[in-house]
């Protein structure tokens, strides 16, 4: 155990060459521009593709009732009157048109 530790100590303790340490840092950051441009095509692709479910509760009465939207939308009821709390992703059938 003791050498493993070792060894993982000596390998951090080593000195790194400016050419090395640009190169990793060259790495990271084309890694991250490809990330980055990546990120709007997965985030379009998403956008209005899934079916959420609310439950709702009216202020100072008993009563939930359910709402199904379509996307990362709230609810369109009247929220000086109603509580709304997400569930999760239900079935596209649930939402008209949705998916």
């Amino acid at each position: 155990m003791n050498d493993k530790f070792d060894e993982l100590a000596k390998g951090m303790a080593q000195s790194v060459t400016r050419r090395g340490a640009l190169r990793k840092f060259g790495i990271g950051l084309a890694s991250v521009s490809l990330a980055m441009l990546g990120l709007p095509i997965t985030a379009d692709a998403r956008v209005g593709k899934t079916c959420n479910l609310w439950q709702c509760r009216r202020i100072n009465e008993p009563i939930v009732f359910y709402e199904y939207v379509c996307g990362g939308g709230r609810p369109k009821v009247n929220h000086n009157f109603a509580f709304c709390s997400l569930i999760g992703t239900v079935d596209c059938s649930y939402c008209s048109n949705c998916c």
